[in-house]
């Protein structure tokens, strides 16, 4: 599909995606938790699961499939650079695990 074609695709549903978005940056910059079964720990997901819950919260926001593959494919594809500097930042800050 054109790049044009998908942006207008994509263009009515921007707004909602934004609240599945919300959940993915907060992934990338490792603010998310999970319970362990005894506490809650740094969820520390690698960025494929990131993007994969991203595209989860897409679906959940009831998006048509094309939308959401096309919100996914964009970070899947060109969400390298800002994970790894919100990692960084998360690490600078003692959120992320130190590799």
């Amino acid at each position: 599909m054109p790049e044009g074609e998908a942006y207008a695709l994509c263009l009515p549903y921007i707004e909602r995606g934004f609240r599945a978005g919300d959940l993915h940056d907060s992934a990338y910059r490792d603010y998310l938790q999970r319970w362990d079964g005894q506490a809650w720990v740094q969820a520390h997901l690698p960025k494929p699961m990131c993007d994969l819950l991203f595209l989860s919260a897409l679906h959940a926001l009831a998006l048509p499939p094309l939308v959401c593959e096309a919100f996914y494919q964009g970070v899947k594809l060109g969400g390298q650079s800002s994970f790894d500097q919100d990692r960084a930042q998360a690490i600078a800050e003692g959120r992320g695990p130190i590799t």
